[in-house]
């Protein structure tokens, strides 16, 4: 969703914002998907309205090789007197959209599933105000930020009907931000061969995407002059099976995960700090256990996938940095089982509880859990962890797999 402010100051921008914020939000563009081309040549078709196409010096769609899907990016470029160029650039995917529940048939539809939010709201509450608010599945994420782009350089064709401009102008829309960042790094080749083709130079990037508050009430229109990277570690936790019967003779691997998720998530050390600013703290993404269904048996394995931002820490350093974390969480928890059996068989068997072997663990990297496995298991299950996921029968893995770790 987005808000508008003070759009009385320029309205004609503002009714040509929306517009073609509405238009792009109407294209399903969900990534990966073949919708991400609609919508490219949406943005194309915005670009051109009007006879403005005879005005860029090129334009088009660039594919993205070797992709699945056959998306491309969509690009305009306006040639100036100076080889100055400024990037205007911007994704137009987005997330899925069935967490809208039963307003999904209007996800698409800003202006009908709006006027639903008022009608819910009257309902409901009388606090707050919905008169400045767009809803729909990417308006603000970033539909509307490639709006103010198309609407920028149609601005900018327009004067060069008139005028040389000043500099160069390019506009970059890019598929799969959501998903794997293809759009962009297809976009870096583009960027280079339209480079060397009329001799630019690159002055930077205005990335439209949505901003927001840093806290509730923050009255800051904010600029980002840097760039936040993103990383997504996986954890994949494997405890030992037993029955419920006999929780103290496995380990469950539900408990592993929770215990490392309490420990990274929301965890403030984690954030790296520049010049005054600090990335938000991680968070996961998605977490599970992988039985397939119920039974009465301990959960042997679960992963989850942590989110996080940073400035300056490289993918090795943070590897390292959680790969200690969670060494210290395992040899916690394990400590706590043990004390807990403890406890448990003393309050059942009184003085008679028999001696408990110290539970022990690992973390491994995957790298090191490749090596070990090249020493000890066979030919056909390194093809099968080559592949991402085991192609055998998940009995054979996990006792391969134990082979390995134990």
């Amino acid at each position: 969703m987005a808000s508008r402010q003070d759009n009385n100051i320029h309205s004609d921008w503002y009714e040509a914002v929306r517009d073609y914020t509405v238009r792009l939000a109407k294209v399903r563009s969900v990534s990966p998907g073949d919708g991400e081309n609609r919508v490219a040549h949406e943005v194309l078709n915005l670009l051109r309205e009007g006879g403005l196409d005879a005005m860029y010096t090129t334009y088009g769609l660039d594919p993205l090789a070797g992709d699945l899907y056959k998306r491309h990016n969509a690009y305009a470029f306006l040639r100036g007197s100076s080889p100055a160029t400024l990037i205007l650039l911007g994704h137009i995917d987005t997330v899925d959209t069935k967490d809208y529940g039963s307003l999904e048939p209007l996800a698409l539809d800003p202006e009908q599933l709006t006027a639903q939010q008022h009608l819910l709201w009257k309902q409901g509450t009388e606090s707050g105000n919905l008169d400045d608010w767009l809803f729909g599945r990417g308006v603000a994420d970033m539909k509307s930020g490639v709006a103010i782009n198309i609407a920028l350089l149609r601005r900018l064709a327009q004067r060069a009907q008139v005028e040389q401009l000043p500099l160069s102008i390019l506009l970059l829309a890019t598929p799969d931000e959501e998903n794997e960042s293809a759009g962009v790094l297809q976009a870096v080749h583009f960027l280079q061969r339209l480079q060397a083709q009329y001799q630019l130079d690159y002055l930077g990037v205005i990335n439209t995407d949505y901003s927001t508050e840093l806290y509730p009430g923050d009255p800051h229109h904010y600029v980002y002059t840097g760039t936040v990277g993103k990383l997504l570690p996986g954890f994949l936790c494997i405890g030992r099976e037993s029955h419920v019967g006999t929780p103290f003779n496995g380990i469950d691997a539900n408990l592993l995960a929770a215990e490392l998720i309490r420990d990274l998530s929301m965890n403030d050390e984690l954030c790296d700090r520049v010049r005054g600013q600090i990335t938000a703290p991680p968070v996961t993404l998605h977490a599970t256990d992988l039985k397939a269904r119920y039974d009465v048996q301990l959960p042997f394995a679960a992963y989850f996938s942590l989110n996080v931002l940073t400035f300056h820490t490289d993918p090795r350093q943070l590897l390292t940095r959680l790969q200690d974390r969670a060494e210290q969480v395992l040899k916690r928890l394990l400590a706590t089982i043990d004390e807990t059996e403890h406890r448990w068989r003393f309050a059942s068997q009184g003085s008679k509880q028999e001696h408990i072997q110290s539970r022990t663990g690992v973390v491994l990297t995957y790298a090191e859990l490749y090596q070990n496995t090249v020493q000890h298991v066979t030919t056909q299950v390194l093809q099968a962890m080559d592949k991402g996921w085991p192609s055998l029968p998940l009995p054979t893995f996990w006792w391969n797999l134990n082979r390995v770790l134990c």
